[in-house]
């Protein structure tokens, strides 16, 4: 039926609004306790999704892992632990592993790029954000985003040079050249930005 999308859509709205509610009601300390072996999992997560034949490809990318019928993308779950070892470290103020943090979480996050850009500037975005709400000292943060905006006006012709050199695959390029200039692409990838 026409309305199929809409149903099941709504289906998982209302499952995720209940689960919202029990989750909410538990006390967030007995998350804190899952911070560590949830890096651990995912790291797991993400190396099967990758390097194993139960990594599942969908439009030529391996990003889902499970069955034909029931999978998920371990780069959500990332999202989430992002979140929540971030959390645990800012709260007890442990600003002296930065050090240890970058080592514990940068790899996770160069492997869920890997196979989702986009999920992994998502995911580099939410850390931005929670340590720069907890810091003191903004100017660092402040020079990333001028760093940011930079890259952002000259996008178009490093993501070409990159994709030249093979660090950035075709289909990764034209969103760009798509994201940047949409007029250009009316009926195909600018459709949804416009």
């Amino acid at each position: 039926p026409s309305t199929y999308y809409m149903i099941r859509q709504g289906g998982i709205a209302v499952v995720g609004f209940i689960m919202m509610l029990i989750i909410s009601k538990i006390d967030y300390h007995f998350f804190a306790k899952f911070a560590v072996p949830a890096v651990v999992v995912s790291y797991i997560c993400e190396f099967l999704v990758t390097f194993t034949p139960l990594g599942i490809a969908v439009n030529g990318k391996k990003r889902w892992l499970g069955t034909r019928s029931l999978r998920f993308q371990p780069a959500e779950l990332v999202k989430i632990v992002m979140i929540l070892f971030l959390a645990v470290v800012i709260t007890r103020l442990e600003w002296r592993v930065w050090g240890m943090l970058a080592v514990l979480l940068g790899p996770l996050a160069l492997f869920v790029m890997l196979n989702n850009l986009s999920s992994g500037i998502i995911i580099c975005g939410i850390a931005f954000v929670m340590m720069f709400v907890a810091c003191k000292r903004k100017w660092p943060f402040i020079l990333v985003v001028v760093v940011l905006i930079v890259v952002i006006v000259f996008a178009p012709p490093v993501a070409i040079a990159m994709e030249k050199a093979g660090i950035l695959h075709s289909y990764q390029l034209s969103r760009i050249l798509v994201w940047k200039n949409p007029e250009a692409y009316p009926k195909s990838g600018g459709y949804q930005v416009l």
